[in-house]
């Protein structure tokens, strides 16, 4: 592939021709804190007016003449005001994503494309981006055939601890591209997809490995590098590496801020010469490599790679910057490849942009924005040749209906009969011996065996089945052992009753011939009583 700026300037004005560019301009609001310049952007505090990087600004596009651009962090004051009145003059139109309600952002992502070329479907705004579809006409076989075309521009969460938040994100953006080309794609003969915008991640980071699961090659890759065993290990190097990069860095601000006071003119002047003179041309791979780690830094963490693994869709990507390494944020000290461009198969890369353009010298190891560069992100872009005359799929096939038919009650039969023969260990506590273990192995074999003549939705119902049968079972023996203590119960009562009235009975058979007597002799006293009255 080429390296150029102009993106135009590759190909005649061709159909079958799409020049799209992705671009970060750093809002205003975001460079000023209480009305006043951040501290962060004093030493270029000249180049940080926003009618200055908004002049710069234009002359990019007017330079690059994409036929689509990607905007981040467009300001909704600024859109109004700036960006579409300047693309409409151009042939442009565009459209900026819609917050919810009780959303306070300042922010958004913009779409413009050219009206000779697209034709506006269909929007759907999400949180931390926008996907849009349009319809545009390619010559196959000298016959005009339309085409569909799916732009997503996103962008993620900043902030290195925010992994697990654009891993989410991305999640839903790829459920929302797949909807859109389902829908929008009837009747059309290729579908072709672009994802791009700020990640704020790296090439290896856990969110491009969600949306390029489906790539092969990449696929590949990253099972040799992935299983559980390395990613603990790498996950406790990067925590080491982190703790040591931080410890380094608070000793580093305490010297700087000890200088600073004694030596600010001087390191002013410094900066100054630097932002004009400098010609640094030092190579990305050597520089780069730190501001990359410390944004993939949770990339491999159980957690993030437990999303990884659950992320399914259907949308096949390849990274347009695929083996190219080049920083696309730089701030002085850092330097990151965190803006990327994803395709789909039917759209093939053929020009790539370099993000630096003509003042590549100006670009790397200084600050930026400055006189050259307005943002402190730099552009990205590709040139694609749209891939007409055969059929090429940019989401794999749905998987077949599948027939929820319940198993046989011989197959249930079969199933609890199974699991009546399973093992139990005599240790209740404790860990079970190796022979135990042995015995449970060789069960959970039998078990998969069995199992494997069934669908998905057959083996869920047989181990609901199974946990219904057991809760059936210990229901049954519950009430059996309550059945039993009544029965104890009640035998013992009836034992207590006999030995009382035994003991009555016993009591009344010694004590008969006295009370006998005694009754007589009272009633021997009441008939003289009688007899005297």
């Amino acid at each position: 592939m080429e390296s150029t700026y102009c993106l135009e300037s590759c190909f005649e004005r061709q159909h079958n021709h799409v020049s799209v560019v992705s671009f970060n301009v750093l809002a205003d609001r975001y460079t000023t804190e209480a009305g006043k310049l951040d501290s962060r952007w004093l030493p270029m505090k000249k180049y940080m007016s926003w009618d200055h990087r908004f002049k710069c600004m234009k002359r990019q596009f007017q330079t690059m003449k994409a036929d689509l651009f990607c905007l981040q962090e467009v300001q909704y004051s600024s859109f109004d005001e700036d960006f579409l009145p300047f693309f409409q003059s151009i042939g442009y139109e565009g459209d900026i994503q819609i917050r919810k309600k009780g959303d306070v952002t300042i922010v958004g992502t913009a779409t413009f494309y050219r009206r000779d070329k697209f034709t506006l479907k269909s929007k759907v705004h999400r949180t931390r981006g926008m996907i849009t579809s349009y319809t545009m006409t390619c010559s196959s076989n000298e016959q005009m055939k339309e085409q569909l075309f799916v732009v997503a521009n996103i962008h993620l969460q900043a902030k290195v601890g925010k992994s697990y938040d654009r891993c989410c994100q991305m999640r839903k953006t790829l459920q929302s591209v797949e909807t859109i080309c389902d829908q929008d794609g009837e009747g059309k003969m290729n579908t072709h997809v672009v994802m791009c915008g700020d990640y704020n991640c790296g090439p290896t980071s856990a969110p491009i490995q969600i949306a390029l699961r489906n790539n092969k090659e990449f696929s590949k890759t990253l099972a040799k590098k992935m299983n559980k065993k390395q990613q603990r290990k790498m996950h406790k190097k990067e925590m080491k590496k982190m703790v040591q990069k931080k410890q380094t860095q608070k000793e580093q601000q305490k010297e700087q801020a000890q200088e600073q006071q004694q030596e600010q003119q001087q390191e002013q002047a410094t900066l100054k010469h630097k932002t004009r003179d400098s010609s640094l041309c030092s190579s990305f791979s050597s520089s780069t490599t730190s501001g990359e780690e410390s944004n993939d830094e949770f990339a491999f963490s159980s957690e993030i790679q437990r999303i990884v693994e659950k992320s399914n869709h259907r949308v096949l990507f390849s990274s347009a910057y695929k083996g190219i390494r080049h920083p696309t944020y730089i701030t002085y000290g850092f330097e990151a490849q965190l803006d990327h461009i994803l395709h789909s198969p039917s759209l093939v890369p053929e020009v790539v942009m370099h993000p630096c353009g003509e003042r590549a010298e100006l670009a790397y190891n200084v600050k930026t924005p400055n006189a050259f560069h307005p943002s402190d992100h730099l552009p990205v872009g590709t040139v694609f040749r749209v891939v007409v005359d055969k059929h090429v799929d940019s989401l794999l096939p749905l998987p077949p209906p599948v027939v929820n038919e319940d198993p046989s009650s011989a197959a249930v039969d079969q199933w609890l009969a199974l699991q009546h023969q399973k093992p139990q260990t005599q240790t209740k506590k404790g860990k079970p011996t190796d022979e135990e273990l042995a015995i449970l192995r060789s069960f959970r074999l039998k078990e998969k065996d069995f199992l494997e003549g069934f669908t998905p939705y057959q083996v869920r119902f047989l181990k609901q089945h199974l946990k219904e049968e057991i809760k059936r079972m210990k229901h049954v023996k519950k009430q059996e052992q309550q059945q039993q203590k009544k029965n104890l119960k009640r035998q013992q009562q009836q034992r207590q009753q006999d030995a009382e009235d035994a003991l009555m009975f016993s009591r009344c058979s010694s004590e008969e011939v006295p009370l006998r007597d005694s009754v007589l002799n009272l009633n021997n006293n009441n008939f003289n009583t009688d007899m005297i009255a």
